[in-house]
């Protein structure tokens, strides 16, 4: 329900631009211009003109939007345009204003034209506009502002907000889908939309803009399944291929199938693919982070249970550490890579309502985007400690060579399993190898993680990176990461670092020191001797 909007003793004067007060509101007489923004009072949305970013496109744009967009992701993401089809091409005297009948428009203020309205049927002459913090943008009345005019809720373009409805309003008439942008810096109404079923089926459907086919959909589904799902976008690069449960290939849990554009993960087993898809649903689906891969929707029918993920078309790490064929990672993306990641977890086990333990850290579960970007993906293991709780018990779990000592004694775990992970994904990152593998001059089976631990203390850190960069390496950074790794794989959890204090580490702002040879290893080393 549209919040009441707290009384403003401040004087204004005419024309006075919305964001000189730092506000969510647009009062009559007052404009938004073009360099200026409306900010929710949560802080996550903002609304303003905004052009296109061209910078992942070979064309470039001179045409302008109103929008809304994510105020706090590092990656400018538009989630909402007004004039989606009618792009402003000169932006001088355009802005945002409150007209005289009453409803938002985009106009020129030299001509008076008007670019875009809200077009409500409006019978009072005094409104107000409000940038609510779930995103939504609504038209109230001034005297009545538990009265909504209009809202943006009512018209989506290409992403679906927590809080807002899809299919039609018996009151209104109006039929809400969101539908896909035309291209990169086009957020015209592109080739695709999601619709809920219009036969009155609860279900999710994909299907051509301007064609009744379906190319996928969620199956029947029950709202409590999105209640905790953050936003769903219909970008132009996300598509999707529904994929039949195939009982004769029931002896993996898990098969990963690659759509036109998109990507879905198909889970079998009656038991364990059910167990794998509430946990995967409930983890991933509740948060978003720029080093998390993004839920774009979910199949729950009969037996069948699907993920739909937003593609990565890099794949995941292991298949650029280690494939011979593949395209080698420069240091500076390694780096980078390992910097992402540990953000990524960072943001899981501190910034979340439940710290989320991942369980699963390994390559293959690190994907890359297009500028390989990373994001850790794969949450069918991840386990939930409320804050209130410093460790949680559970079922052994995760990937053999990346488990933390504490998994085999059976004790409850704590986020600190990932710290060990991720200091074994680390050690790879850096050699570009798997850390069970032989040297290549060496004909015995060294565990690479003894070999790493010992030639750090020697000051020999150049023979540990990988061979293939031909020497082309940062050898600060190189001995920085090594060290990270190092203090992340000790046998004892207190004396790894927490994922917060290893992106530190990895930014430059906190010393570091030389980690000792963890005691395992170290055995390790000595019976191999």
């Amino acid at each position: 329900m549209p919040r009441f909007l707290h009384l403003f003793t401040l004087l204004f004067y005419l024309r006075i631009p919305a964001s000189s007060a730092a506000t969510d509101t647009i009062l009559a007489g007052q404009a938004l211009a073009v360099h200026d923004k409306l900010v929710s009072s949560n802080g996550r949305y903002a609304l303003g003109f905004f052009k296109p970013n061209s910078s992942k496109s070979s064309q470039d744009t001179t045409n302008w939007y109103l929008g809304i967009w994510f105020n706090t992701v590092p990656t400018f993401t538009p989630a909402w345009v007004a004039n989606r089809d009618k792009p402003i091409k000169n932006t001088t005297s355009v802005e945002l204003t409150i007209s005289q009948d009453g409803n938002l428009v985009i106009q020129n203020e030299s001509t008076k034209s008007i670019i875009w309205s809200t077009q409500a049927n409006i019978t009072t002459n005094s409104t107000t506009a409000i940038l609510l913090s779930s995103g939504n943008l609504i038209l109230t009345n001034s005297s009545n502002q538990s009265e909504v005019l209009w809202q943006s809720f009512d018209h989506p373009t290409d992403t679906f907000f927590p809080g807002a409805k899809l299919g039609w309003d018996k009151v209104t008439g109006l039929n809400r889908s969101f539908v896909s942008w035309k291209n990169l810096i086009d957020p015209a109404a592109g080739g695709y939309r999601y619709e809920l079923d219009p036969s009155g089926i609860d279900q999710l459907l994909l299907v051509a803009l301007n064609s009744s086919t379906s190319y996928w959909s969620t199956g029947p589904w029950s709202g409590k399944y999105f209640s905790s799902i953050p936003e769903m976008a219909a970008r132009h690069s996300i598509s999707a291929k529904f994929v039949k449960n195939d009982r004769e290939r029931s002896n993996k849990d898990i098969h990963m199938d690659e759509g036109l554009t998109g990507l879905v993960k198909r889970l079998d087993g009656a038991y364990q693919g059910e167990k794998q898809f509430r946990a995967e649903v409930s983890s991933i689906g509740a948060v978003q982070h720029i080093n998390l891969v993004k839920l774009v929707g979910f199949c729950c029918e009969d037996d069948k249970r699907l993920l739909v993920y937003e593609y990565m078309s890099n794949h995941s790490l292991d298949v650029h550490l280690f494939r011979s064929n593949s395209t080698v990672l420069s240091w500076a993306a390694r780096y980078q890579i390992a910097l992402g990641v540990a953000r990524g977890l960072a943001y899981l086990h501190e910034s979340c309502r439940d710290c989320i333990i991942h369980c699963d850290i390994k390559p293959e579960n690190i994907l890359l985007d297009a500028s390989f970007l990373p994001k850790v993906a794969d949450f069918g293991m991840a386990k939930l400690l409320a804050r209130d709780f410093s460790r949680v018990l559970t079922t052994m779990r995760g990937t053999a060579g990346y488990l933390a000592p504490e998994w085999i004694t059976g004790v409850a775990i704590t986020p600190k399993v990932d710290v060990y992970s991720y200091g074994m994904v680390l050690l790879e990152i850096i050699s570009g190898r798997r850390n069970t593998c032989a040297p290549i001059s060496s004909n015995v089976d060294v565990y690479f993680p003894v070999q790493a631990a010992h030639k750090l203390l020697e000051g020999d850190v150049r023979s540990l990176v990988d061979h293939k960069l031909q020497g082309d390496v940062n050898l600060d950074e190189a001995e920085l990461a090594c060290k990270v790794a190092c203090w992340c794989i000790q046998d004892d959890e207190l004396d790894r670092p927490t994922m917060g204090e290893v992106v530190q580490i990895l930014e430059g702002l906190t010393e570091i020191r030389m980690p000792p040879i963890p005691r395992l290893l170290q055995t390790m080393f000595e019976s191999c001797s």
